[in-house]
């Protein structure tokens, strides 16, 4: 199914190309951002952080930090809500920082956030949740 969508997403880029302009893929970026691969000092895991600073930065102003869990999953769609706020007056410009980690691989991205949501001596009921049945 995903290579029938794939090929679906080229032909509507070919189409979209005028004649003789090739269309090439690359990944595509959220401006103004950066990424890096941190290794924590804490659980030995390696976390991806992706950052995205404001368009126009005065280095006299203490900006706004907004974290995004489930950075793999959502950096991208706030740093884009974060710039068009900004740019139309409703917000004061503010870094984003997404928390997620070094893969593209959606599997792995719900396994390794499930193992830090969870924690093998804690259980449901350590928590004080009601047993279910």
């Amino acid at each position: 199914m995903r290579r029938h969508r794939g090929a679906s997403v080229g032909a509507i880029v070919a189409g979209l190309a005028a004649p003789g302009i090739s269309a090439q893929s690359r990944d595509a970026a959220v401006p103004h951002a950066s990424q890096y691969d941190l290794k924590s000092s804490q659980d030995g895991q390696t976390y991806r952080l992706s950052i995205a600073a404001p368009f126009t930065i005065d280095p006299k102003v203490a900006y706004p930090v907004l974290y995004v869990l489930d950075g793999n999953f959502f950096f991208g769609s706030a740093a884009y809500i974060e710039a068009k706020l900004t740019h139309d007056g409703d917000v004061t410009p503010a870094v984003v920082v997404g928390i997620g980690y070094p893969t593209d691989n959606w599997d792995e991205v719900r396994r390794r956030r499930y193992d830090d949501l969870s924690h093998g001596h804690l259980t449901r009921q350590s928590w004080g949740w009601p047993r279910l049945a």
